[in-house]
């Protein structure tokens, strides 16, 4: 202490200032008010009076200048500064936690308090600072984690074995995947101009906002199946539209990632994002949406010098096969005029990741009564829209079918090839299997499903407003078994007259008479039906089919009928558990979202040993990934889930070879009882002579 205090009353001889630097600093003892208060006593005095040599003679002198004072900081303020922050960050957390709960359960109370024409004005009064607030989140980055982790992406390894781009590469996302932003709305939503309604966080704040508003810009006409009067939403443009869903939640975000690290960039990266609402022929009809992908697709062709890859997911496969038969379809049969060897010239690989080629059982019962199971495809629509049920989120099943079936790419996804697919009530039952409970030796029973829907009529004669699965066996008649058939029909006859264009239209598809497979049928509405019509006639293209497994899957459902119900007459019937049986849902193999007939069929079988479907006998490669659910929202780095896929490690890899030229070099694989199943549905596929004929 005598060394600072000498230091602090003037310059010091040399000798004197070596030794005071030479002596020992004092030591500060934890918990000792009285040596802290010293301490910064002196520093203080240190401060007024040292003074610090010139650069000049620092540079000189070194040691001779003089140390600058050290602060010292009570361990005893540290820890209350801490324990107050502690503190404060808790108690706001905890209010932030009662804010939620009492705003999501708003619904129950709400209507106690001040009815419904009020909430919604309090709703749209809320401060233009906070408004812009809420859409400041739409520029959050997406949460990327792959930056924090310590192992090296499937493209950084990819570029490390020499792997380079070589053929252009365009995405055609997902149902749900691409987003959607106003561009005309009604009074109650003209400021969200250009804002998203549906992905980013924009959404969130214009569902909460006004729901009922936002329900109503997201339907279509039902009539028409485009536009309503004073609406009109759009497909937002570029790579960041399928992207991420929302920050923290990928879509193409992790293979946009890797085609980054084996050198794509935005002049070989296209993506094609589009209104998902719409069925393929009315995507055309009102936005061209086929004719810009020709011209994209062709534009990158001639400036790179190379056929282009074409990746697609779920419902994006579905509008890949539609515009492949579209594109070269003469123009005056409602096709692109490309030619015959279009395909051929433009592109090289197509790879076909989770597609619902057969279409999806779940569309059945989201139409007929807007209920869904999981979080998956349609099932991202669940949790957004308020229908899991217990949740503390307003809307109703009702309301969100009448939603659904204004889309007409709801209809479209309907389950295709009829009874002897999906199942009948004779004998044979279903080409697939479904696990029936365990037997005496615990083993688990397996056997054929003999309907689609198994529905039971409530006897009371009040059934309105009774909730599906909570009445007895008394106040039900004994259950009917319908096949999809007669299941689709029973759609048909009930809401077609409100939707008579997409009833129209799908009702001959899927129930009509379309002509002999692969006959070449000009009708838009069938274009890239994988029964009826043929691959292109291209030899150099390469297909892969990569999917999941191994996940249940919804295959077919138990429903009660409530003639009185007017708001929603059917509707699942959750009474029904066990024995194979989750909640109303019987389950079968799939990725969680579609069932493994529907993901693997046309591949494993249809296509390759059909020379009417497949006349250039294209090479078809599969790739299943079994699901493996790990850590995270999105279940880790091999999930087999129908979205969760776009993350698997095993299937980008499989990707970069595909896009970088090596798509030849892919070995086929499957874990799963596919080719055994296709062999039986090719079986019975080949007893029908035509379509219509007989119970589809």
């Amino acid at each position: 202490h005598g060394a600072r205090v000498a230091s602090a009353s003037g310059p010091m001889p040399r000798a004197s200032a070596t030794a005071a630097d030479d002596a020992p600093k004092p030591t500060r003892r934890r918990g000792n008010p009285a040596v802290a208060s010293d301490d910064d006593a002196l520093e203080t005095k240190s401060r007024a009076g040292a003074r610090s040599p010139s650069p000049s003679k620092a540079r000189r002198g070194g040691a001779r200048g003089v140390k600058s004072p050290v602060k010292y900081v009570s361990v005893r303020s540290m820890k209350k500064r801490f324990i107050f922050l502690r503190i404060l960050l808790s108690r706001v957390a905890f209010f932030l936690a009662g804010m939620c709960f009492l705003f999501y359960v708003r619904p129950y109370y709400a209507h106690y308090i001040y009815p419904e024409s009020m909430q919604s004005r309090v709703e749209r009064s809320i401060p233009t600072w906070l408004n812009s607030t809420l859409h400041s989140l739409n520029e959050l980055p997406a949460l990327n984690t792959s930056a924090l982790s310590s192992v090296p992406l499937p493209g950084q390894l990819a570029y490390a074995r020499g792997r380079r781009p070589k053929h252009p590469v365009v995405i055609v996302p997902g149902f749900v995947s691409s987003g959607l932003e106003l561009w005309e709305g009604l009074r109650c939503g003209k400021h969200f101009f250009r804002q998203r309604m549906w992905g980013t966080p924009a959404m969130a704040r214009a569902y909460f906002t006004d729901r009922a508003c936002w329900m109503q810009h997201m339907r279509l006409d039902p009539t028409t199946g485009i536009d309503p009067p004073g609406i009109k939403l759009r497909a937002v443009t570029g790579l960041e539209a399928v992207d991420w869903f929302v920050p923290g939640y990928f879509v193409w975000g992790k293979i946009i990632e890797n085609l980054g690290a084996v050198g794509y960039d935005v002049n070989t990266l296209h993506a094609a994002p589009y209104d998902w609402r719409l069925s393929p022929h009315a995507l055309q009809e009102r936005d061209g949406y086929f004719t810009r992908l020709k011209a994209s697709i062709e534009t990158m062709v001639s400036l790179h010098g190379v056929p282009v890859a074409v990746l697609a997911h779920s419902y994006g496969d579905q509008l890949t096969r539609y515009f492949l038969r579209w594109v070269e379809t003469p123009t005056n049969k409602g096709g692109g005029g490309g030619g015959n060897k279009w395909t051929d010239k433009h592109v090289a690989v197509y790879v076909n990741i989770a597609g619902p080629m057969l279409g999806i059982p779940k569309a059945v019962p989201s139409l007929l009564s807007g209920e869904m199971r999981d979080t998956a495809l349609l099932g991202q629509l669940e949790g957004l829209l308020g229908l899991t049920a217990g949740s503390f989120v307003s809307g109703t099943f009702g309301s969100a079918a009448q939603t659904f079936r204004t889309w007409g790419s709801m209809w479209s996804m309907l389950p295709r090839g009829g009874s002897r697919i999906w199942g009948g009530t004779d004998a044979d039952g279903s080409p697939d299997t479904i696990v029936r409970g365990d037997d005496d030796d615990g083993d688990a029973k397996v056997g054929a499903l003999r309907h689609f829907l198994s529905v039971r009529t409530k006897k009371d004669a009040d059934g309105a407003g009774a909730d599906a699965g909570n009445e007895t066996d008394e106040d039900a008649s004994p259950p009917y078994n319908l096949t999809i058939a007669s299941a689709l029909r029973l759609l048909f006859e009930r809401h077609g007259e409100d939707h008579p264009r997409n009833a129209k239209d799908y009702r001959r598809v899927l129930l009509g008479d379309r002509g002999r497979r692969g006959g070449g049928g000009v009708d838009p509405v069938t274009f890239g039906d994988p029964l009826v019509d043929a691959l292109p006639n291209a030899k150099k293209l390469r297909i892969l089919c990569l999917y999941g497994v191994g996940k249940p899957t919804e295959r077919a459902y138990h429903y009660v009928h409530r003639p009185n119900n007017t708001d929603r007459p059917f509707a699942l019937d959750v009474s029904v558990h066990g024995n194979g049986v989750d909640r109303g849902v019987i389950l079968t193999d799939g990725d969680g979202s579609i069932p493994l007939v529907s993901l693997g069929y046309m591949c494993a079988r249809g296509w390759r040993r059909d020379d009417a479907l497949n006349p250039a006998r294209i090479p078809i490669t599969i790739r299943e990934y079994e699901h493996k659910s790990g850590w995270g929202i999105q279940e880790g780095r091999y999930s087999g889930d129908h979205v969760n896929i776009m993350g698997n490690v095993e299937m980008i890899e499989d990707v970069l070879e595909a896009v970088t030229g090596h798509a030849g070099e892919i070995r086929e694989r499957t874990t799963s009882r596919v080719r055994e199943l296709s062999e039986e549905v090719h079986r019975r596929l080949r007893r029908r002579s035509r379509w219509g004929e007989g119970e589809l």
